[in-house]
């Protein structure tokens, strides 16, 4: 199972994304992930690091 597929299998919830501030590289990595997200159909949503966050890890079983 490649990425694109494990990201397509996971339940149909928001996803969060916090891209990190950093510099020229850290913008690929979250371009990057951009299209992953849309390649995937992931429903996600990127999110700022302000005030108390409440998450839980996506995780699929692997039975």
């Amino acid at each position: 199972m490649n990425i694109v597929e494990y990201l397509s299998s996971l339940p149909a919830e928001k996803y969060h994304y916090l891209p990190n501030k950093g510099n020229a590289g850290d913008s690929l990595i979250s371009y990057a992930a951009y299209q992953l997200f849309n390649e995937s159909n992931l429903n996600y949503e990127k999110v700022k690091l302000e005030g108390k966050w409440s998450y839980k890890v996506a995780e699929k079983s692997r039975r």
